[in-house]
């Protein structure tokens, strides 16, 4: 593939969402994300779990919004685990925004982790939005793998995963996890 990096990735990165205006409450949650994630060097992965509807891609867009208008070098890239689709449309539009072209034939989603992992400067905050499915994140066969290969693991790059199920909160991210309940009135 060939490259042509922008002078500003976090800069070149734009969230596919904008933020919600409507957004109130949860602050306690997305100062405890923000420090596990962005203030501290002792957490790779966290997540974020609660019944659907609680809000918790909310939360996760809130905090994202946060961290790219603040002054952290974090460039946040925001990707979909729905379905090995969803990333790989996600992945494409990540490389889109960074101006990194490839053939119709390359797999985007390991071009997009090797591209993370070759940027070494650059810290990442990787959000993985509706991490409920176990096949979808692990895949089902050694043949076909799922997201979670293509995350990109390294010293620089933090993830926070949204998901419905607890199990699946402590299998991704061991005890570095973040409940959320419902609102009080």
């Amino acid at each position: 593939p060939t490259e042509r990096i922008p002078l500003n990735i976090k800069s070149a990165l734009q969230l596919q969402f904008p933020p919600n205006k409507e957004f109130v409450g949860r602050q306690e949650h997305i100062k405890k994300l923000r420090k596990m994630l962005i203030e501290s060097t002792d957490y790779e992965i966290v997540a974020l779990f609660g019944l659907g509807g609680m809000g918790k891609s909310q939360v996760a867009l809130q905090l994202a919004h946060d961290v790219q208008r603040g002054s952290e070098e974090f460039a946040v890239v925001w990707i979909s685990a729905l379905s090995i689709a969803a990333f790989e449309k996600d992945c494409v539009e990540v490389l889109k925004m960074l101006q990194i072209t490839h053939n119709k034939d390359d797999d985007v989603k390991d071009i997009w982790k090797r591209y993370i992992i070759s940027q070494r400067d650059q810290q990442w905050l990787l959000i993985v939005d509706n991490a409920d499915d176990l096949v979808v994140l692990y895949g089902a066969d050694e043949k076909t793998p799922g997201i979670f290969h293509f995350l990109p693991r390294t010293l620089n790059v933090r993830i926070l995963v949204t998901t419905r199920f607890r199990k699946i909160a402590t299998k991704l991210a061991h005890r570095n996890i973040v409940e959320l309940l419902q609102m009080t009135p």
